[in-house]
């Protein structure tokens, strides 16, 4: 069984950690970053190059929308699930528009962040691209 090599993007660091825990307890997935922030994120891609990056859409400094463009343009091979509280159309638009593989409402992630991971990481896409 291959290991997905993950990281977790998020600006509330009990969402991080609640995340963390969470794919923690699959033996196919390891956390091999985090960040508080899109710049954060975008660097620490480059250096840990993982597989896929959970990504929180609204944080500081680097919003994860412009984010998981810069990543995409640099490490086109990293598959980004955008994760936010938000519920809209236009927010799973801004995802998709951005290059995410995948959205999923944060109230989502308990029971479907690590079969969306892994549907991503599998070359999956769970969104239609749009552009």
């Amino acid at each position: 069984m291959k290991t997905i090599r993950v990281m977790v993007v998020d600006d509330h660091e009990v969402m991080r950690a609640g995340i963390k825990a969470l794919l923690e307890l699959s033996e196919d997935l390891a956390i091999v970053a985090e960040a508080d922030n899109g710049v954060m994120a975008t660097e620490l891609a480059e250096e840990t190059r993982p597989d896929v990056v959970v990504m929180d859409l609204e944080m500081p400094c680097l919003d994860g929308a412009a984010a998981t463009r810069l990543i995409g343009a640099g490490l086109p091979s990293v598959k980004v699930v955008m994760v936010t509280a938000h519920e809209s159309e236009a927010v799973a638009h801004v995802a998709a528009s951005c290059g995410a593989a995948a959205f999923l409402r944060k109230d989502e992630c308990f029971r479907e962040l690590v079969p969306t991971i892994r549907t991503v990481a599998g070359g999956g896409q769970l969104l239609e691209p749009v552009g």
